[in-house]
């Protein structure tokens, strides 16, 4: 079974692999030369400068690298998990390979474990390559909070495969064809992950809250570094919210330097120390959510019925019998009816 499943598969895997091989090639060549910069900085505040400058002289290899972490989970979804059960209805081979020695449980776990192994390895190398590329910045930036970076670093990625691999199949085992499952699978991921960005991701924790007095600049109040600011708002001295503040030289104020007494600012946020917690919560999210969906296949799969459970035993209608009269009166017997009575030919090769 292994066997035929690396063969059936193996043309996406060469595709899928021989293109993270390559793109690792340019990701060392590229990324050793941030690195090298980086060694040599005199001070962390020029040192920032300069590893963003030289980053931003590799522009096409940053997008790509966003780019291919962004899409590759939705892409292995649509690829590997669509087609793995919806071709064989289409060509009609599950009749055969589910007639065989091999139970219907066996075959697709066989098909599970090795296609679905491959494509939680194939984002998680490419979200390793990421997070090492972009080490530099990330450690000096401490962005990798934000939402645009969050979802392309370090474990969460192979979270994303999982899920997006889950919902290929499911979706192929219900629309038994390729394209439709496929169509269905990339708007499935897009949406749950939309969700779980601007919805969820935030409750995962209750956000801290720190307020200070309002200092225009940056010596003003804010959360500590690397962390995820949700909101931040100015209140007057009344501890009202102010949008804008709006001073003239006519104002006695500004004489004394005055007119900022008395105004805070708070900031909402998620501290850096959560990242890594968030990281995990939201992988183990979206594993559930995948363990649930190919639960559900082992049990549509299996004619809806719990493990361990009997087969279901098909009723067959009990026949009718008809006499003679029937045949005598021209009138054809009905399909699957027991004939009776009926005289034998004695000496004729029936």
């Amino acid at each position: 079974m292994t066997w035929l499943t690396w063969r059936q598969f193996r043309t996406q895997a060469l595709v899928v692999f021989g293109g993270l091989a390559l793109l690792a090639v340019v990701t060392i060549i590229t990324g050793l030369q941030i690195r090298q910069l980086a060694s040599g900085c005199a001070a962390p505040t020029d040192c920032s400068m300069l590893v963003g400058i030289e980053t931003s002289n590799f522009v096409g290899m940053e997008l790509l690298l966003r780019g291919a972490t962004l899409i590759l989970p939705a892409v292995t979804g649509m690829f590997f998990g669509a087609p793995l059960i919806a071709r064989e209805f289409e060509t009609g081979t599950h009749r055969m390979i589910w007639t065989q020695s091999v139970s219907r449980s066996r075959w697709l776990a066989v098909k599970v474990l090795v296609v679905g192994a491959a494509a939680v390895l194939a984002s998680g190398l490419m979200s390793w390559m990421t997070t090492w590329w972009f080490g530099p910045d990330d450690s000096l930036q401490m962005d990798k909070f934000v939402d645009a970076t969050f979802g392309i670093r370090d474990v969460a990625p192979m979270g994303y495969a999982a899920f997006a691999f889950a919902v290929g199949l499911t979706a192929g085992l219900l629309f038994r064809r390729v394209l439709p499952a496929m169509a269905t699978t990339l708007v499935a991921f897009v949406a749950v992950r939309m969700v779980v960005q601007m919805v969820v991701r935030q409750r995962f924790a209750a956000p801290l809250v720190v307020t200070g007095a309002f200092t225009p600049g940056p010596n003003g109040p804010k959360g500590p570094n690397g962390s995820w600011i949700f909101s931040g708002q100015i209140f007057d001295p009344s501890g009202h919210p102010v949008r804008e503040l709006r001073f003239g030289p006519g104002d006695a104020c500004v004489a004394n330097n005055s007119c900022l007494n008395g105004y805070t600012q708070r900031f909402v946020y998620q501290p850096w120390s959560r990242y890594w917690p968030f990281q995990w919560t939201e992988t183990g999210l979206f594993v559930v959510l995948a363990l649930i969906l190919v639960g559900f296949c082992f049990w549509w799969i299996n004619g809806h019925r719990l493990p361990g459970s009997g087969p279901r035993v098909a009723r067959a209608a009990a026949p009718r019998a008809y006499d003679e009269r029937t045949a005598h009166d021209g009138k054809t017997a009905p399909r699957g009816a027991v004939e009776t009575n009926q005289p034998r030919l004695m000496g004729v090769d029936r």
